[in-house]
């Protein structure tokens, strides 16, 4: 059914518009709610108190976007209810993610303090500032502070690196001026508010591109979003039932707070060996510079076992050279403080692979000035011996290991190459210096969740910058591969 056939049924005060409305959006509307709050609950009760809103608006409201007018008015109901679980500490933590952006960078510029408070007055200010941004940063930032996409999800819709991704956000945040706070405190939440109510013509031009950016198969099996239940059809009889007066109240859950949920972010599934629980997570700001860190360490999660001595040795070095990059890259940003300039420092650890045979851990560093750089360091523990194997140990003694990898990653640079003129690697090019010749002995790698051998560049190792961080998976044919 179209949009313009369901408003018809809203005109016409047929109960029908309900139902196909919910058959329609209930699904793309849950993702909106979601995005901002960590209840199932919640969310159901959000979805049925929007059916009511909009049977009770239309008319006289004549939504020109129905989908996007939807989209408001969810968000709206949502933000609401996190208002009320924010006192209680509880929240999504990617939604948390962007309030704190936000509240770095506050936009867009206002007349006057009085006019900061006037939340209608601000979401015209700010379809303001989006209508002078090109269409590609339009979209990225109503994607991320509207619909709270993740940075993971907006890097891979959106072709770009994660690190890309958050310089290009902190640049857009950064082109509007900082509105003048005055004695008033407007916080993150406010500004997230007023973004709620802008332009549903901006909220459908990112909806309509959401979803058919190009994306290489298997890329967002990582940041699918949450599976939502279908709105249970009792709960929407009842909406039917008293569309015109009451809406349906659903039981709140507790959600984890935020300092819970990174403890439990990489927790394993039963049987694993190992789980990374969240030691440090904390601030340090002065002026534009800011460092964040939020990292954990590996710990056993059993002691029994011919392996556990070695598995804890290995969890153990993990961890040391994670807390010696750390302390050196904090140094490193205390020894800038005080100085002029922006910059930004971001360092933390995920798991990337828990199988039966394997666990990845990763340690990010992004550092943002004029420019930005992305490091990434992998560790990986064998868990039939507990050893944190090198390149080396993944291949019979002898071979000449670094050679079969390397000739196997300029095959691939080459065959992209060849499909895409736009993919620039340093393989049989004229860069004089740059030209990718072999790996090193400390080559960085890790194995991904099917099992297979996964070799990381950081950016500018093997490419342009502009290309952001670069994997290749090994074939398991791979001359030497022994894993």
């Amino acid at each position: 059914m179209t949009e313009q056939e369901l408003l018809a049924l809203y005109e016409q005060r047929d109960e029908r518009a309900i139902l196909e409305t919910e058959a329609e959006y209930s699904r793309y509307l849950a993702k909106v709610a979601s995005s901002v709050l960590s209840s199932q609950e919640d969310v159901e009760e959000c979805l049925n108190d929007t059916w009511l809103r909009a049977w009770n608006s239309i008319p006289p409201e004549k939504p020109q976007y129905f989908r996007a007018y939807l989209s408001r008015i969810v968000k709206n109901l949502a933000l609401s209810l996190f208002r009320k679980q924010h006192a209680e500490k509880r929240c999504n933590e990617t939604f948390q993610l962007a309030l704190d952006e936000l509240d770095e960078d506050i936009l867009p510029a206002v007349e006057s303090t009085e006019e900061a408070v006037d939340r209608n007055r601000l979401s015209a200010c700010i379809d303001r500032f989006l209508e002078t941004l090109p269409k590609k940063q339009r979209i990225l930032f109503v994607r991320r502070y509207f619909y709270t996409d993740s940075i993971k999800e907006l890097a891979l819709r959106q072709g770009m690196s994660e690190s890309a991704v958050k310089v290009s956000l902190h640049r857009i945040r950064k082109s509007g001026t900082r509105v003048e706070r005055g004695g008033i405190s407007l916080k993150s939440l406010d500004i997230m508010e007023a973004i709620s109510d802008i332009s549903e013509r901006w909220v459908e031009e990112a909806a309509e591109t959401s979803d058919i950016l190009p994306m290489r198969e298997g890329e967002l099996e990582n940041v699918a979003p949450k599976k939502i239940r279908p709105l249970r059809r009792h709960r929407l009889r009842n909406v039917l039932g008293i569309a015109a007066s009451l809406a349906i109240i659903s039981a709140v859950l507790p959600n984890l707070n935020r300092s819970t949920a990174y403890a439990l972010q990489s927790l394993p599934i039963a049987g694993a060996y190992f789980k990374l629980v969240t030691v440090r997570d904390y601030t340090l700001a002065e002026g534009e510079r800011t460092a964040t860190v939020k990292i954990g360490e590996v710990q056993l999660e059993t002691e029994k076992g011919n392996s556990a001595e070695q598995a804890q040795k290995s969890a153990e070095e993990v961890n040391a050279t994670i807390q010696r990059i750390t302390e050196e890259q904090i140094a490193a940003f205390r020894d800038e403080l005080g100085s002029e300039g922006f910059s930004n420092l971001e360092i933390t650890t995920e798991v990337v692979t828990d199988n039966d045979n394997w666990y990845s851990v990763c340690l990010t560093q992004l550092s943002q000035s004029a420019d930005s750089a992305e490091n990434r360091h992998y560790f990986t523990i064998r868990k039939r011996d507990g050893k944190l194997v090198t390149l080396r140990d993944l291949f019979a003694p002898g071979s000449d290991y670094r050679k079969a990898v390397s000739e196997e990653i300029k095959r691939q640079m080459r065959e992209e190459t060849a499909q895409n003129p736009d993919m620039v690697y340093w393989v049989d090019s004229d860069c004089t210096g740059n030209e990718f010749k072999e790996i090193s002995e400390r080559q960085s790698f890790y194995i991904n969740r099917e099992g297979k051998l996964v070799i990381c560049f950081d950016e500018g190792d093997v490419a342009p910058m502009s290309m952001g961080s670069l994997q290749f998976v090994m074939p398991e044919a791979l001359s030497g591969l022994t894993m």
